[in-house]
């Protein structure tokens, strides 16, 4: 029986970690052909778009550079022998010459997509159909009408506006924008309570707390032997104490509010009081539960090494009053919250799904959640028990053997849940194929889709799912100075971070990383600063903005008049829209040129789209490139010429070359269209000056002239001109 491949390869950044993905697949290739492997049968996937088309790119250079024995061939053969343990032959490379020659004909056969596309796929094939969807469209964000629909059915109906508003009123979401976001929460996370609401045996939290009273009497008798204890210490031993001396100052605030002029000997009696007050209770519940504050004051009593004992005690009834108490709120306060957040997540998510399913207008979000859903639908039987059933591989178009994913570490458990029957199915190597593999290539520190689900402790257990899978290090950096990789090293290694993280039980394996560059070059910067709201006369920094713009005046600037850094080659990152902005408006005041790119990327705007395809097309030459374009909004070449087009690839001797079967459809008027326009274009390497012809060509200002349009293609041709 052949041997699964279960790989994990950490590759921290600037490693070659897109080098040695390629590698990865092309030693699949060569250790796989005698056994019957496809190249269509391994399956990578990918974190973004530009990720696909570099990965795509190396792929193909890589084996035509093998197969050509030139310098990098050899460097790569040679690299190849030495990762997988082969010996390659003669035999083998006229081999990869066949594979190779196949993949530029049938380019639209190699399986390299992103997460997104694949679950897409998936949802196209399997679910789509299911759930009698027979068109759907894709967008970016949530449509505005949709979620105005949704705010609507709240207001309109009574008793949801009822529970909503009571809801909202107890919680600390005071304005309009915190319950836009705690909604748009709900429905970003809807497989959180989908996780929770199907977990099998799960019982009820309401049926483990039905009778109350006895969590009430053991709260009060716990808190009541506590106290008792505590009153007497201070009596016997420290009778000439004043409370404020005697409690926390937390504390003496407390209890001096529920008997005001507190005195030592008040202490037990406030106490009581304070546990018996369900509203004063509930208020200062945080404080009393907190277990990082004493209740007394640590620098007056219980000092002695007489005292151990008593404070051993004192600590002991303390923990067990606190159990107690927490066991009460829970189920006289937080169930009954639960019950009512739960009713209005319900509610939320169900109406949710309804507009959704009624337009069929879905975004990427969406679309895995539902293909997350039903995939786990025992109608559907696709999987059982997180194994693929054969069932699903009837409906997909290629049957995977291999599956490689690339950063790994920004998948979301939603991702994880869609890619793990597929992931456990071809390390099984049971199946048509007793063959199959999974290879997961990422880096912990890099994490950095935490706000859309990623999870990087999803990799830092993949070993285990993979079940002993073989761990990799990619510990050279070819990318960064000496000095950059010389700073990581310490911050990742520090044992003050590690010291941290082991407070939270979290083990952070980190192995360092070596320069190739041994330059003793590069500069590292670490500039903090705090803001303050206060009246903190020695802080003038009172917001977020002012402090990057006090940065970018006073430390950014600076660098770029003095030409130690180039303003082309500098990149300014941040995780807000908002925070961009601020950045934006400092640059202005400053006179620094720039290009703002904000998450709601100009790459998915339907007036971009048909150019990006084209430009794809001009670069891989891909056949199947060439269609989409023709099929977009920009052509709409119709179904007779498309279908004349198709056959004319068919027959094409040489079907990988794209421009021999353009020049023999030059009769069908789009086909001679795109001619002439690639005619024009040729020997041009300006990528600005290829666009402006693309758009005047095809008039994409006149088919997309709303202005939300022209403004994208404005920042498009500006991101153009960047490069």
């Amino acid at each position: 029986m052949v041997p699964s491949i279960k790989k994990v390869i950490r590759a921290s950044a600037g490693t070659g970690k897109t080098y040695r993905l390629s590698l990865e697949y092309i030693g699949l290739l060569l250790q796989f052909h005698r056994h019957g492997l496809h190249f269509s049968e391994i399956l990578v996937i990918t974190l973004t778009k530009k990720a696909t088309a570099e990965i795509r790119e190396r792929i193909f250079s890589h084996l035509h550079d093998v197969i050509e024995q030139n310098e990098s061939g050899r460097e790569l053969r040679q690299n190849l022998e030495e990762f997988f343990n082969l010996r390659i032959s003669e035999n083998d490379l006229d081999i990869l010459r066949d594979i190779y020659a196949d993949m530029l004909t049938n380019k639209h056969q190699v399986q390299i997509s992103t997460i997104d596309s694949f679950t897409n796929t998936v949802f196209k094939t399997i679910i789509a159909p299911y759930l009698g969807i027979t068109d759907f469209e894709i967008k970016a964000q949530i449509d505005d009408h949709i979620m105005d629909e949704l705010y609507r059915s709240i207001l309109e109906d009574e008793e949801k506006l009822a529970a909503f508003r009571s809801f909202f009123e107890r919680s600390e979401l005071k304005k309009i924008n915190d319950y836009e976001a705690f909604i748009a929460s709900v429905i970003r996370n809807r497989w959180a309570f989908h996780l929770i609401r199907s977990t099998s045996g799960r019982r009820p939290l309401e049926t483990m707390y039905q009778d109350i009273e006895p969590l009430r009497k053991n709260m009060r008798h716990k808190f009541a032997a506590f106290s008792r204890e505590f009153q007497n210490y201070l009596n016997s031993d420290h009778p000439s104490k004043s409370a404020r001396e005697a409690l926390k100052k937390e504390y003496f605030d407390l209890f001096n509010n529920v008997q005001p002029n507190l005195a030592l000997q008040d202490i037990h009696a406030a106490f009581a009081q304070l546990i018996d007050d369900e509203p004063l209770l509930a208020k200062h519940s945080r404080l009393l539960l907190d277990e990082s504050i004493n209740i007394w004051n640590g620098g007056k009593l219980l000092r002695k090494k007489t005292d151990a004992a008593q404070k051993e005690r004192l600590n002991e009834l303390l923990a067990e009053a606190r159990l107690a108490t927490a066991d009460y709120l829970f189920a006289a306060q937080l169930l009954p919250e639960e019950t009512e957040l739960f009713t209005i997540i319900e509610f939320v998510i169900n109406r949710y799904d309804e507009l959704k399913f009624r337009d069929k207008i879905f975004t990427h979000d969406d679309v895995s959640y539902y293909t997350f859903q039903y995939l786990y639908d025992p109608e559907l039987s696709l999987i059982d028990r997180d194994y693929v059933a054969n069932s699903f591989y009837e409906h997909l178009s290629a049957l995977t053997r291999f599956v490689l994913i690339d950063e790994f570490q920004d998948t979301s458990i939603i991702q994880y849940k869609i890619l793990l029957p597929i992931i456990r199915e071809v390390i099984s190597g049971a199946g048509i194929k007793e063959y199959g593999g999974a290879i997961v290539v990422g880096d912990e520190k890099q994490s950095i889709y935490g706000w859309r689900g990623g999870e990087r402790d999803l990799l830092l257990n993949m070993p285990t799912t993979l079940h002993q899978g073989e761990e990799i290090t990619l510990d050279t950096s070819y990318r960064s100075d000496e000095n950059i990789v010389a700073f990581i090293n310490t911050l990742f290694s520090h044992p003050s971070l590690h010291g941290q993280l082991g407070e939270h039980n979290i083990d952070w394996p980190y192995s360092d990383i070596r320069a190739s560059k041994q330059n003793g070059a590069g500069y590292v910067e670490l500039v903090l600063r705090n803001y303050s709201r206060g009246k903190d006369g020695g802080n003038k920094i009172a917001s977020e903005e002012e402090a990057i713009r006090e940065f970018l005046h006073h430390t950014l600037a600076p660098l770029l008049h003095r030409q130690h850094i180039s303003v082309s080659n500098t990149a300014i990152l941040a995780r807000r829209n908002k925070e961009l902005d601020a950045i934006a408006a400092a640059l202005d005041e400053l006179g620094i040129r720039y290009m703002q790119e904000s998450s709601n990327s100009i790459l998915d705007h339907r007036a971009v789209k048909p150019i990006l395809i084209l430009l794809r097309f001009l670069v891989y030459g891909d056949f199947y490139d060439l269609l989409c374009f023709l099929r977009s909004d920009a052509v709409l070449l119709g179904a007779d010429e498309l279908k004349e087009l198709l056959l004319a690839h068919r027959d094409a001797e040489k079907r990988w070359d794209a421009d021999a079967i353009v020049a023999a459809c030059r009769h069908i008027p789009a086909v001679h269209k795109l001619s002439l326009l690639l005619q024009s274009i040729q020997g041009v390497r300006d990528p600005f000056i290829i666009v402006q012809r693309i758009i005047e060509a095809y008039n994409i200002t006149g088919l997309f002239d709303l202005e939300s349009d022209i403004k994208n293609i404005d920042r498009f041709l500006m991101l153009i001109a960047a490069f």
